[in-house]
């Protein structure tokens, strides 16, 4: 049975909610001082012995083993969802990996999308992953009608098979994702730099910003806001990148903000809406461990696929090569190449032509990009429809209307991507020929402006009269 196809609840502009991913640290580091800090507080006397205080080297003898797998997920459920919408299940549409290494200090954390067509654990059936939740719900009686153990397990257990089977230590659940909002306000907003304008009505309304691009502080509302949106090319998987990059965020905030006099706050919003099977001492162990874990040592990667269509549902479809190459890399494991597959409208390739390759400054051209899918299709896609970059800025501006309009003198290569397949084309731009100017002459003597010379008629030669010759006289 497929979870998802429920009957749709006829709620006008009904909302796809999110849960800030970026709260997965938060709970991480977060919760296990808040809980420890109010735990003491609460008895006095454990402050004052310091034979109790958790060292670092004890942090590390709480976990046996070199690395710790946990899952981390967040339910798509809140007080609107419960009491407005009648909601009986819910779906984790937040779900991650945590692996820390202890000897390493590392830490890898594997979002995989909710849309993820897998087995579900005791189905015998394919549906999306983020359902595994609900269909455990539906078995609570094996749980004592404990649902969220129930949904926890089929989760936990769906994970695991998907990666290999790799063996999941613990999990860590939010349970309503009321609580990000709050959180995110009780330590003052979160500094992050925004990747990308934000528009309104979850991007449909660009005439109007939400939020700017840039380095800001963001309060809960806005920063769960970036996290749910998915106006980009590539929707639901940029939105993941955009959600681990809130993690870290949140990670460094939560290492150089001094958020010790709220804890007591933060774990009463916490403390009822939080599963976990960790222990009081582990809490308190990756707590300490957390915080000795540098910047660059968090790594986040995004479970291998493709978007494709299967019986008229979308779906993110594993790509059963690179799953066991990440696999291998993350967990050391070597999981079994399973047959792929197989997704009629599945693109395969990608291309993309330009009216001319080569340009000068000023002068412009266009771009067409095509694609064939594994049923020998061929679409033509907008800009606007997939991810790009431009190696080098300065010499080419790609406009959305597909026109690429060259800046300045040099070779630039734009790369496009659409459903996780790319192509390049690459552009010359040269100087504009400039004309150069006359070769200078060296100067000439101008004539001198004198006044002219009136000019005297000439005389007439007066005709001299012969002389007599003197012999002829004598």
């Amino acid at each position: 049975m497929n979870i998802n196809k429920k009957p749709k609840l006829k709620i006008k502009n009904k909302k796809r909610f999110f849960l800030v991913t970026g709260i997965i640290a938060t709970v991480l580091i977060l919760t296990a001082v808040a809980v420890k800090f109010y735990y003491d507080i609460n008895r006095p006397e454990n402050v004052f012995k310091n034979s109790e205080e958790l060292s670092e080297k004890d942090a590390y003898a709480q976990f046996d083993g070199k690395k710790i797998n946990i899952l981390f997920y967040g339910l798509d459920k809140n007080e609107y969802r419960d009491t407005v919408a009648g909601y009986q299940q819910y779906r984790a549409d937040t779900i991650m990996v945590a692996t820390i290494d202890l000897e390493t200090k590392s830490i890898e954390i594997l979002s995989v999308p909710r849309d993820t067509y897998v087995d579900i654990y005791n189905i015998n059936n394919m549906d999306k992953i983020n359902a595994s939740f609900a269909h455990g719900q539906q078995r609570s009686s094996d749980y004592r009608g404990d649902e969220i153990k129930a949904g926890t397990d089929y989760l936990k257990r769906t994970v695991s098979e998907l990666l290999g089977g790799i063996p999941i230590h613990f999990y860590i659940g939010i349970t309503d994702m009321d609580v990000v909002n709050d959180i995110v306000d009780e330590i003052g907003g979160v500094e992050i730099d925004v990747l990308h304008t934000l528009y309104a009505d979850k991007g449909k309304d660009r005439s109007k910003v939400r939020i700017e691009e840039g380095l800001q502080v963001l309060n809960g509302k806005d920063l769960q806001y970036y996290a749910r949106y998915r106006a980009y090319p590539e929707g639901d998987i940029e939105r993941v990148a955009s959600q681990q990059h809130i993690i870290k965020a949140v990670f460094d905030n939560m290492k150089k903000t001094n958020s010790l006099l709220k804890m007591p706050r933060i774990y009463e919003m916490v403390s009822e809406k939080l599963a976990t099977d960790l222990s009081f001492k582990q809490i308190s162990a990756l707590a300490l461990i957390a915080m000795g874990i540098d910047r660059q040592d968090l790594n986040t990667h995004t479970f291998p696929g493709y978007f494709g269509t299967l019986n008229r549902v979308s779906y993110w479809v594993v790509n059963e090569r690179e799953r066991v190459d990440i696999i291998k890399e993350l967990y050391g494991i070597d999981a079994e190449l399973r047959e792929q597959q197989a997704t009629s409208d599945r693109l395969i390739s990608l291309s993309a032509s330009v009216g001319k390759r080569s340009l000068k400054v000023g002068g412009t051209t266009s771009v067409n990009i095509t694609g064939r899918t594994a049923d020998g299709q061929t679409k033509t896609f907008s800009v606007r429809s997939t991810s790009y970059s431009i190696s080098n800025d300065a010499v080419l501006q790609l406009n959305a209307d597909g026109t690429i309009v060259a800046k300045g003198s040099g070779d630039a290569t734009i790369t496009f991507k659409v459903q996780g397949v790319s192509t390049s084309v690459s552009l010359s731009v040269a100087k504009t020929k400039v004309e150069e100017p006359p070769v200078e002459q060296p100067p000439v003597d101008e004539p001198v402006n004198e006044e002219p010379v009136e000019e005297k008629p000439s005389e007439e030669p007066v005709e001299e009269e012969p002389v007599a010759d003197e012999s002829e006289n004598q």
